[in-house]
């Protein structure tokens, strides 16, 4: 049965939901936030979103495979055994296996942009470290940073 506006049964549906139209003053409250916050009412905002999530996502896959390649390397230019080079890929791991659930709560707390960029941020010094790194400690410490 199709309940058009002139059916008897409109008032007793309207009046079961107390809020089915906004008042006037919660219209012009959600009209001024939409005025303060001009880029999240934009369509171009989530796809913005998903290309900084997206950017990071694939920075930081790339970093660990990259490092997968080249152990061998970097147990010949450090002169030590393969063992202790592969702490750096487990010292990368544990890290983030260790601070994901943490961090996560922590974005619920402060802010998912805020943390996203301390993380970046952390994430770029610890790849700057790495580059500069003289030993395998330092390496090994500077990976475990990012």
């Amino acid at each position: 049965m199709v309940y058009t506006r002139f059916s008897p049964f409109r008032k007793l549906i309207t009046s079961a939901v107390p809020c089915a139209e906004p008042s006037w003053s919660t219209r012009r409250m959600i009209t001024n936030f939409f005025k303060r916050n001009p880029l999240k009412n934009r369509v171009t905002y989530k796809w913005w979103v998903l290309f900084a999530v997206s950017i990071g996502l694939f920075t930081s896959v790339f970093d660990h495979g990259g490092i997968n390649v080249a152990l061998p390397s970097i147990a010949d230019h450090f002169n030590t055994d393969l063992p202790t080079t592969q702490w750096i890929v487990i010292g990368y791991g544990l890290t983030i296996a260790a601070l994901l659930l943490p961090m996560g709560r922590l974005s619920d707390i402060l802010g998912r942009k805020i943390i996203y960029l301390l993380g970046f941020i952390v994430f770029t010094t610890g790849g700057f470290l790495a580059a500069m790194s003289l030993n395998i400690e330092l390496l090994i410490g500077a990976k475990i940073l990012q």
